[in-house]
């Protein structure tokens, strides 16, 4: 697959000199390079009316760099095979996770394609329609891996570098502040911080409609699941597919991931969204029980736990808890620092929050076996969660929102500090979408 893919790929850039000269007019289009690849693969075009009338499928789309009249230009072409016959794709739209425009046969045009990528577990498909000479197809085209290769790695990283660290996120600022880091990710491109500059620059301006950067975003990802873009990663190639398609199996399964997500990050921006049009599946927050009993020592969930490991369920005092960041294993800090290992700095937050309700994966295996407490989640409705912690930022602003339901009936300032008593029940159909919704962007840290 790989070996016919590569081929497939020589064809269409020996290809674009001709087809820019007849698409731009040139009398000469030198040194092709490679910009964008779409995507290439192989698979079938099948007849709605007959199953039986398929032909094998390739296919590929992507946009070249190409010198016209001394002058650096783009060109987005393609080539489609069908059997034996060869087509020529010109006039493409290319976003992330979708392609259309039409087929030419001999300069002739004869048809159009219109395709979207769906994810199907680790596989990528390309499907849609094909219609050729007044004849409809569903084509399907499974994307064959085509990574970036050392001398691109050159280029694209130098353009990383560039990008990303002229007005760094949080996550990679220390990382720019390195010296030379553009050279030693030229030589070094599997170092770990090369990595995470290059997954800023492939999720960063529109770059997931290359193919070799959903490739090593991908594999980034299986190595990195519990990375804020990674969770999201598959959501976001979804988000067209799923807007057309919304009872498929795949968009099923990532309203479900989507919750799971939204549940342990409410106050995130996507998660707002995402509430604030599906209330009824925002009723609950997701806490993992070490967290949880500390502020409900009490709950039926909490009291054996609190029995049995007493210091995981007491707070720190400023002191002790600056000293358990720096000696996490001392005797004053072991317990407490095993069920809260955030809070000791001994883990990173979004593994930890990955991690709650994963005990299972292979990344959360051993570190589960270590932190038990921190890896068993506690659901909670938040109607219920608020009568417990009024003072939580969550629930202020969620009775903020809704006085009615909360029936806050006394708010009593003490050396600037301010107490909301919740009382009332019943069911809150809106309760965690109202907080999210109106807790003005702020994300829980």
């Amino acid at each position: 697959m790989k070996r016919a893919m590569s081929v497939f790929m020589v064809l269409l850039v020996i290809i674009s000199p001709v087809m820019a000269q007849q698409t731009l007019g040139a009398q000469t289009v030198i040194k092709p390079k490679i910009k964008t690849i779409g995507f290439l693969g192989k698979g079938v075009a099948v007849s709605p009316d007959d199953p039986m009338n398929f032909m094998l499928a390739k296919a590929g789309i992507g946009t070249l760099k190409v010198v016209w009249a001394g002058e650096e230009t783009e060109l987005t072409i393609g080539i489609l095979v069908l059997d034996d016959t060869r087509y020529k794709l010109k006039d493409i739209t290319l976003e992330e996770g979708k392609a259309s425009g039409d087929i030419f046969k001999n300069n002739t045009k004869v048809g159009t394609f219109d395709v979207s990528s769906v994810s199907k577990g680790n596989i990528d498909v390309w499907a849609g329609t094909v219609v050729i000479e007044d004849s409809t197809y569903y084509i399907y085209i499974i994307e064959a891996e085509r990574p970036f290769k050392p001398v691109e790695i050159k280029e694209k990283v130098r353009a990383a570098v560039k990008s990303i660290c002229a007005s760094p996120s949080p996550g990679v600022a220390s990382i720019c502040r390195q010296g030379n880091l553009q050279n030693y990710c030229m030589t070094h491109p599997n170092d770990e911080k090369c990595k995470e500059i290059f997954k800023e620059y492939c999720i960063k301006d529109n770059k997931l409609r290359d193919a070799r950067c959903r490739i090593f975003v991908k594999k980034y990802c299986e190595e990195h699941p519990e990375i804020e873009d990674c969770v999201l990663y598959g959501m976001k190639r979804a988000t067209d597919f799923c807007k057309e398609h919304p009872k498929s199996r795949i968009c099923r399964t990532l309203e479900v991931d989507m919750v799971s997500y939204c549940l342990k990050r409410p106050n995130t921006q996507r998660c707002r969204e995402y509430c604030a049009k599906y209330p009824e599946k925002c009723r609950f927050v997701v806490k993992n029980l070490a967290d949880f009993c500390i502020e409900h020592p009490k709950h039926p969930n909490c009291i054996d736990y609190c029995k049995e490991h007493p210091k995981a369920c007491q707070k720190l005092v400023k002191n002790l808890a600056d000293f358990c960041i720096k000696q996490p294993n001392s005797e004053k800090c072991k317990e407490y620092c095993k069920a809260h290992p955030v809070a000791c700095k001994v883990v990173s937050k979004e593994l930890a929050m990955f991690c709650v309700g994963n005990a299972g994966h292979p990344k959360c295996v051993n570190y589960c076996k270590e932190h038990p407490g921190a890896c068993k989640e506690v659901v909670a409705d938040i109607t219920s969660y608020c009568k417990k912690h009024p003072q939580s930022e969550q629930c202020q602003v969620f009775c903020e929102k809704h006085p009615r339901i909360c029936k806050a009936v006394s708010e009593t300032v003490n050396n600037s500090k301010s107490e909301v008593k919740v009382i009332g029940t019943g069911t809150v159909k809106s309760s965690l979408v109202s907080i999210i919704d109106s807790s003005g962007g702020q994300s829980n840290k």
